[in-house]
Parts: C-alpha cells; sequence; structure tokens
C-alpha cells in the first residue's frame, strides 16, 4: 500500500499537563508527519467525552484513544471515563451482516478500539481499574523518557496494524456474504 493510499487514522490524546501533551506529540510526531495519523489533544475529561461522542456521531468513533489515568488531582478515574465512553462508542462488529452471524455462532468477537493509558502512578490497583474499564495497554511514565517514547510510539504503530487487519476481515467478510 502506498503512502497517498494509507488512511489518516485520527487519535485522541486526553491529557491535562501540556508538559506531558508535548512529550506524547514528540512520541508520536513520525507518524504525524508522515501523515499516517492526526492527533487530536483534550485537556480536561469533559471535553474529552464530548468529543468521543461527537465523533462517534459522525460515524467514525475513535478507535485509537491515549489517555492519562488521573486527569486532575482530585480525579483519579478520570482515565477510566475516557476508555469506559470510547469502548461504549466505539465497539462494533467488523463485516456487516456475516460479521453479526459469526458473532451470534461465536466465532468473532467485537472490535474494540485501542486505549492506551499513561500515568505516573502505576501500582497494581490502578492497572486493575484500567483494564476493567477496557484499557487495551497500561504504560507508565516513570520508565525513562526515551523507553516511555518507544513504547509509546511502537504501541500505536502496533494498534494500528491490528485495525488495518480488522478493516481487511470486514472487507473479506462482506465479500463472502455477498
Amino acid at each position: 500500500m502506498n503512502k497517498d493510499m494509507r488512511q489518516q487514522r485520527p487519535i485522541l490524546i486526553v491529557e491535562d499537563d501540556p508538559e506531558q501533551q508535548d512529550r506524547i506529540r514528540t512520541a508520536l510526531q513520525k507518524l504525524e508527519d508522515d501523515q499516517r495519523v492526526k492527533l487530536i489533544f483534550c485537556g480536561t475529561l469533559e471535553k474529552a467525552l464530548e468529543e468521543i461522542e461527537q465523533q462517534a456521531k459522525r460515524g467514525s468513533p475513535y478507535e485509537i484513544v491515549i489517555t492519562d489515568m488521573r486527569l486532575s488531582a482530585s480525579d483519579r478515574r478520570g482515565g477510566i471515563r475516557v476508555v469506559e465512553g470510547c469502548v461504549a462508542h466505539g465497539t462494533r462488529i467488523p463485516g456487516g451482516q456475516t460479521g453479526e452471524q459469526l458473532k451470534q455462532a461465536g466465532v468473532l468477537v467485537e472490535s474494540k478500539p485501542f486505549c492506551i493509558v499513561v500515568t505516573n502512578y502505576a501500582d497494581t490497583a490502578n492497572i486493575a481499574q484500567a483494564f476493567a474499564g477496557g484499557a487495551t495497554t497500561y504504560i507508565p511514565r516513570d520508565i525513562g523518557e526515551d523507553i516511555f517514547a518507544a513504547i509509546l510510539y511502537h504501541t500505536t504503530v502496533r494498534a494500528m496494524e491490528e485495525l488495518t487487519n480488522r478493516e481487511l476481515l470486514g472487507f473479506t467478510l462482506k465479500a463472502l456474504g455477498q
């Protein structure tokens, strides 16, 4: 697939700290420069939930979301609510009617968005909450700037590859159903 045929994927980034926003932008800059992604930043939980809902109403829910676990000092679960909102608005069945039939037969599972939680507070309780809420990946920030950037970049690339595979599966299922 050549560069011009690639779809530019919007990635929602929910982070209230401008320094951390810059850190995430720097980690994903190559993807943005290659026009593979469009980074959408929200600095508050309220703005993020509104953006998630609006994007879903436009018929194109976010498939990749990167969110801070704590979006303010008083809200320890803000990131979880972002993840839950994305899962609620972004879960779908690939392949249309054929996909629905395969799901009912127990052969196919729903396609859920990739929700990457990042945090300065990596502990067992936070990790458990994130995954229970629907997070796909959990990345602590205190592992060193270069390591954090590399893990975030490669996790995002892997999510994009998986989304492409799901799209191909959907096209295949639709073709089989005709």
